[in-house]
């Protein structure tokens, strides 16, 4: 049976088909040309009720469209994404595949649609693939599209994968959300990029657990804000490129150094002896709380 699109995500996405009126306006550079495959597109999940989704991966923007794709609107954008997924069509595809089968490794493909929801922060394809894309155009379409499917998933557990990715949430205001490198090449090759990619089923297995804590609570818009925020995972600070934050795993207390994004800005020659993600282990809150005060992050209560 084909996959169909919660209609609430399809009235947020429907207007991009008209076509959007910013390829007049901030995105002269994007392309309307549905018969080679460039429209918005790279967006799938939310098969089911929008409170099923459990996880919102977002990326930097579509690849070049593969050879002899093209599409009619939103729809086939939906349908052609459903099969690249599906058939794992290349090395991204594959590798979110990955994740996902990490987060839900017993349910299907079409099961595990119930409880994500892809999509890109940009929806067209940049001019050059892997290129930038101009901070108008990235915050049209933040604004425009990615603002307003964000809203519709005030309980999921949000992961940015990639540099590109991570700038455009924040210069949104999202700041709720979890570091990863990108599923696309040439940051999905890096050696840190498993790791990474490894958090997302570990951070959303911990909001699992702290939701069954309090399910009187499951269905408040800010469920996932508090458990994100709660005193074992509390965020220290944020700067260009990184985060640090506490977590508490196996009874161990941690700070955990997130700078998976500041290598994706860096040259290769200028990431050497940059860990991406970085884990301390203290046996107490106490000495924990001392090793954060003697780095001046002490926000911690």
């Amino acid at each position: 049976m084909p996959l169909k699109l919660n209609s609430a995500i399809a009235d947020v996405l429907l207007p991009a088909y008209a076509p959007c009126p910013e390829f007049g306006r901030a995105c002269t550079e994007m392309r309307w040309q549905p018969k080679t495959g460039h429209v918005p597109r790279g967006f799938l999940g939310a098969s089911g009720a929008l409170n099923e989704v459990e996880l919102v991966l977002v990326f930097a923007e579509p690849g070049d469209p593969q050879e002899g794709e093209s599409h009619t609107g939103l729809e086939s954008a939906y349908e052609y994404a459903t099969f690249s997924f599906e058939t794992g069509k290349d090395q991204f595809h594959r590798n979110v595949r990955h994740v996902l089968d990490s987060c839900w490794p017993e349910l299907s493909f079409e099961q595990q649609m119930h409880k994500v929801w892809l999509t890109d922060s940009v929806l067209c394809s940049a001019r050059k693939e892997c290129g930038p894309v101009s901070a108008g155009a990235s915050r049209a379409c933040g604004n425009r599209y990615l603002r307003a499917q964000l809203e519709l998933f005030p309980g999921a557990l949000v992961a940015a994968l990639g540099g590109k990715a991570q700038e455009r949430l924040r210069a949104l205001g999202f700041t709720s959300f979890i570091s990863a490198y990108a599923a696309a090449p040439p940051g999905c090759n890096r050696r840190e990029a498993q790791a990474s990619w490894d958090q997302i089923p570990l951070e959303l297995r911990r909001l699992r657990s702290l939701v069954a804590t309090h399910p009187e609570s499951n269905d408040e818009p800010g469920e996932k804000e508090r458990a994100t925020n709660s005193s074992s995972n509390k965020l220290l600070v944020a700067f260009e490129g990184g985060t640090v934050h506490t977590d508490e795993r196996d009874g161990k207390f941690l700070v955990v150094i997130n700078q998976v994004a500041l290598l994706d800005l860096l040259d290769a020659e200028d990431r050497a002896g940059i860990e991406g993600i970085k884990v301390l282990a203290f046996p107490d809150a106490a000495s924990r709380h001392e090793y954060i005060v003697s780095r001046g992050w002490n926000k911690e209560s």
